[in-house]
């Protein structure tokens, strides 16, 4: 399962950017 961190990671991302 290491596909669901880099989605949220990209979504905190897009979000903080």
């Amino acid at each position: 399962a290491a596909g669901w961190h880099w989605s949220t990671a990209l979504l905190l991302l897009q979000a903080v950017v």
